[in-house]
């Protein structure tokens, strides 16, 4: 029990809150855009803060990495599809873009839902199931996705017009290179795995 009860999971279990906060006000108060980016970069600073601390003091843990992988996929997924669903530039009609977009979403879930089972598999294998660097590289691409995705949003509603609205254009980009990331990281965990 001592070693689920440390500081890093504790920060880990913070930044879950935020996410589900987070969740919350972009379905419900999108007129809180800024506090919507507050949160969301509040959820970015626990997810490297719960590493540094569990590294500094010690108390890495399989259970550590899971539940950090957890709200780490929630967050990304969750929001993703709020993103899509309730912020795509009314400005643009293109339906192809918005359908490729949608595509990578859904793959985008589909990833990460293999990703956890995957790391739930190494768990029972006990194999190490710490990010790669192409996971932390796929989280930070995502990440930047989401954070940007309402930043244009939030610049949007304060300047009006659809300056910002081309912005999805590159954000579709960076979607596309987390997907592949998201590939080359469950790959990587395959091969992390006894062959039996």
């Amino acid at each position: 029990m001592k070693k689920i009860l440390n500081v890093a999971n504790l920060v880990t279990l913070l930044g879950l809150i935020f996410v589900f906060w987070t969740i919350s006000l972009a379905v419900y108060c999108p007129e809180k855009i800024w506090l919507i980016i507050l949160f969301v970069l509040i959820v970015g600073m626990s997810d490297k803060l719960d590493g540094w601390l569990a590294r500094k003091f010690k108390t890495e843990t399989q259970f550590g990495a899971m539940f950090d992988r957890l709200r780490d996929k929630i967050f990304i997924c969750s929001l993703l599809i709020i993103l899509v669903l309730r912020y795509w530039p009314q400005e643009i009609q293109n339906k192809a873009i918005f359908s490729l977009v949608v595509a990578l979403v859904a793959l985008t879930i589909v990833l990460e839902l293999s990703l956890i089972i995957s790391g739930t598999v190494g768990i029972v294998k006990k194999v190490d199931i710490r990010a790669s660097r192409y996971g932390k590289r796929k989280m930070g691409l995502q990440f930047g996705t989401v954070f940007f995705w309402f930043l244009s949003v939030g610049l949007e509603k304060q300047y009006g017009g659809s300056l910002f609205s081309w912005f999805i254009y590159l954000l579709t980009i960076v979607l596309f290179l987390s997907v592949i990331y998201a590939i080359l990281s469950l790959a990587d965990y395959l091969e992390r795995y006894p062959m039996d």
